[in-house]
């Protein structure tokens, strides 16, 4: 999951910046009065669009940084699964044995 986390993360901070520019650049071409140029028209526009997508991508790194984090912290390669199969002598002949572990 780190492998999809790891990218979404990378969005989030991509989109994060380009709504922080044009955040900057709406402040600088609209007045106090609502009214904006046609670069903060467009900013406002483009922090309309950005936005969802921002919370979508913070959304997604959370979640696979966090379950590709609790997969690697709770399974470790040295605790491998295996099944064992054979045959062990008793006290009259001999058994049938079979081991797993998870």
């Amino acid at each position: 999951m780190g492998g999809v986390g790891a990218p979404a993360g990378l969005v989030a901070i991509g989109t994060s910046i380009a709504m922080l520019v044009d955040n900057s650049t709406r402040n600088s071409n609209c007045s106090a009065a609502k009214v904006c140029s046609a670069a903060g028209f467009t900013a406002n526009s483009d922090l309309a669009t950005l936005g969802g997508w921002n919370a979508a991508a913070w959304g997604v790194a959370a979640v696979g940084l966090g379950l590709g984090a609790y997969l690697v912290l709770t399974h470790h390669a040295d605790r491998a699964t295996d099944t064992q199969v054979g045959v062990a002598p008793n006290g009259s002949g001999a058994n049938f044995t079979l081991r797993t572990s998870f």
